[in-house]
């Protein structure tokens, strides 16, 4: 599997509460994928430096704008477009760039890409001057570089596009006319407008070339609009980040009049080369021998935080598990190691969240992107057995209401059991099943949960529920509570002890320590806030009685039990007021 390492926004809908920011790897919208990778690349681009700058809700002015797609790259924005007046107008102000019909510093900041080739030289220095007046803090300029490697890739599109159609290509045209403004000419601008500036490539030129030519080629193709589709969705997948690298088509300025602090952004870490690009184009025409590839029938998400040290391993057991190349998305939990970077190494694709936002969102933002309709979660410190995958799948093929498939985990020397499905006690801790035990069992059975160290889930139930509830963080009870909920609509939750795997169990809070204590605790606190019944309450008063019993005041546990309740107290009389106008999800114990 060819490892992809974007970085876009999901667009079309939000992963995640609003608030948060996350930096991710592909995007959900197939329409939007399927624009022109020249369009994606740069509206990918900018929006990533917006979403450095503006803080979301902010307003945003797309000069030059239509057809209207920034916004849908900046969800959680107030994006406005100014553009002429065209055919089949769209959503947008109608408006020339030299004389805006805006206020002063009205919008957050002002993005403009490839248009200020198509103004006229005399023109340019109103043409900037008119942006940064609208603009209270930022604003954003693409512009092609006027350079002479530029210059032939343009000439040789041009020519191609002449043979194909006999005419001029109609948007380089302006180009050769007015002349790409080099990279002096813009930075005078800039700075004869009094702005600091910050400068990013964007568009790797030696993949702008071919791909703009086969593009060419592919609208002159019988089902034109499907073929550029395809190709441009492939080309989107792969390089959307990984085109922001020298030598480059065009450049992004980020400039201020203000004091603020510019950007920084990495140069994209890889590069997938130029085979994908090649397929990409062989499998777009309807028809061929070159297919694109269906969807797969599983999907592995592995959340890993700071596991540098362990995700290749990981990844490299899963490759083999399996028949074919499975789909592999690795979400980085805000990692301050090389675990995004050694994820992509290894071929997963890669979405990297910026900070530690848990668990069960990260796995979200998992299985989100997945096109898998078997969704396997497995830690980074498993290393799954021979035939573990195809096990896990083909129990969720075996039976239409088990939605939830657990395995069976030894511990790192792969000795003794771990798990073998867990079980739910009266306290709402939870226990291992064969936990110890030097023998696993021979038969499926039906448990209260299972762990999401190694578990299949099957999309639909992912879909009804929207996911594990993030509420669980930073980790423990997310998977607990899932299967409650999936048990309590009438499915079925199995452990499966034909698939299998080594854990090293915990290795990101500590077995045993104060700090594991605390999060396990804090997430119980949790599910008894969002499951507890009055029928209930009485075994788990009981039940908590006695597990407290005996414990010292120095005991590690109770130290992280104290500390998980701290953050819980105040939670109760809201989650108790919840609970009585929602109702309960009532589940039996087995």
């Amino acid at each position: 599997m060819r490892g992809c390492f974007l970085s876009v926004r999901v667009l079309g809908r939000r992963i995640l509460p609003k608030g948060h920011r996350v930096t991710v790897l592909s995007s959900s919208n197939s329409r939007l994928r399927g624009i022109q990778f020249d369009r994606y690349q740069r509206l990918a681009a900018l929006a990533r430096l917006v979403e450095k700058t503006v803080a979301p809700g902010g307003r945003v002015l797309d000069v030059g704008g239509h057809p209207c797609e920034l916004r849908f790259f900046l969800p959680d924005y107030r994006v406005v477009v100014a553009d002429l007046p065209r055919d089949g107008a769209g959503w947008y102000v109608c408006a020339d760039g030299v004389g805006l019909p805006f206020a002063d510093a009205r919008f957050d900041a002002v993005v403009n890409s490839d248009v200020l080739e198509h103004t006229p030289a005399a023109a340019r220095m109103a043409f900037a001057e008119e942006l940064f007046r609208v603009s209270r803090h930022w604003v954003f300029l693409g512009v092609p570089r006027g350079d002479a490697d530029v210059h032939a890739a343009e000439s040789c599109v041009d020519q191609y596009y002449r043979m194909l159609h006999g005419k001029a290509h109609p948007w380089l045209a302006d180009h050769f006319a007015f002349g790409v403004p080099d990279r002096a000419e813009v930075e005078c601008l800039l700075r004869a407008c009094g702005a600091r500036f910050a400068r990013f490539p964007n568009g790797y030129l030696p993949r702008w070339t071919p791909a703009m030519l086969m593009n060419r080629y592919l609208e002159t193709t019988e089902q034109a609009e499907l073929a550029l589709r395809r190709f441009n969705t492939a080309y989107n997948d792969v390089y959307a980040e990984a085109d922001s690298a020298e030598p480059a088509y065009r450049d992004i300025y980020v400039a201020t009049r203000g004091a603020h602090p510019l950007p920084r952004t990495a140069t994209a870490e890889g590069n997938p080369g130029m085979d994908p690009l090649y397929e990409a184009f062989l499998r777009s025409t309807p028809g061929s021998d070159f297919e694109l590839p269906d969807r797969p029938a599983v999907t592995v998400v592995v959340v890993t935080y700071n596991h540098g040290d362990r995700v290749e391993e990981c990844i490299r057991a899963v490759a083999a598990s399996v028949d074919g190349v499975p789909e592999i998305i690795v979400v980085d939990n805000g990692s301050r190691d090389e675990s995004a970077r050694r994820a992509h190494a290894a071929g997963a694709m890669v979405a990297r969240t910026g900070r530690n936002l848990g668990f069960a969102a990260a796995f979200n933002i998992g299985w989100r992107l997945a096109r898998g309709e078997v969704i396997v979660s497995i830690n980074p410190d498993v290393l799954v057995f021979p035939d573990a995958l195809r096990e896990l799948v083909q129990a969720c093929l075996e039976d239409e209401d088990a939605v939830v498939v657990g395995a069976t985990l030894w511990d790192e020397r792969g000795r003794f059991i771990q798990h073998a499905g867990g079980e739910i006690l009266p306290n709402y801790c939870t226990r291992h099943l064969g936990r110890g035990e030097a023998s696993a069992p021979v038969e499926q059975r039906d448990v209260d949960y299972v762990t999401g160290a190694l578990m299949a889930v099957k999309r639909r139930a992912l879909q009804m529920r929207d996911g594990l509830d993030e509420s669980y963080w930073p980790a423990y009870y997310e998977e607990t509570d899932f299967c409650v909920w999936a048990r309590a609509q009438g499915f079925r939750v199995l452990y499966w002890p034909w698939a299998a795997g080594r854990h090293a169990e915990s290795t990101t809070l500590g077995a045993g320590s104060r700090d594991f204590y605390s999060a396990y605790h804090h997430g119980r606190l949790r599910f008894v806030a969002s499951h507890l019944t009055w029928r209930d309450l009485k075994p788990f008063l009981k039940a908590e009685r006695a597990f407290r019993a005996g414990r010292s005041h120095e005991d590690v546990e109770m130290a992280g039990l104290r500390r998980g309740w701290r953050g819980w107290w105040w939670r109760l009389p809201w989650a108790a007021a919840t609970r009585l106008v929602k109702g309960r999800i009532r589940w039996r114990r087995l």
